[in-house]
């Protein structure tokens, strides 16, 4: 199974809701002790949301966030909220997983 990253923090439930589904999934497909490798990385929403630079400087979290995830080893990479994937080509493009 491979290491998932998730860039959360833009809304904490939803953070929780998919890093929750990660686990409920893999109990019913692997077995009651059977946890994924998850690695998260909430942002700073306050800075996210009130960005000076617009979706440039939130595109710039979300790309620093995903080499982060990168760098820990996360082999494939989500975002955990609708709105950000305004970037998401832009944030994939940055990035090699």
């Amino acid at each position: 199974m491979k290491k998932i990253g998730i860039i959360g923090g833009m809304s904490p439930e939803s953070t929780l809701y998919y890093y929750k589904k990660f686990i409920e999934i893999s109990r019913e497909k692997f077995g009651l002790y059977f946890y994924p490798e998850l690695i998260i990385y909430s942002i700073n929403f306050k800075e996210f949301k009130d960005n000076p630079d617009g979706w440039e400087g939130r595109k710039r979290i979300l790309i620093n966030a995903a080499k982060a995830l990168e760098r820990a080893g996360a082999e494939v990479i989500g975002i955990a909220a609708n709105t950000p994937h305004m970037v998401f080509s832009d944030v994939q493009r940055a990035i090699n997983v």
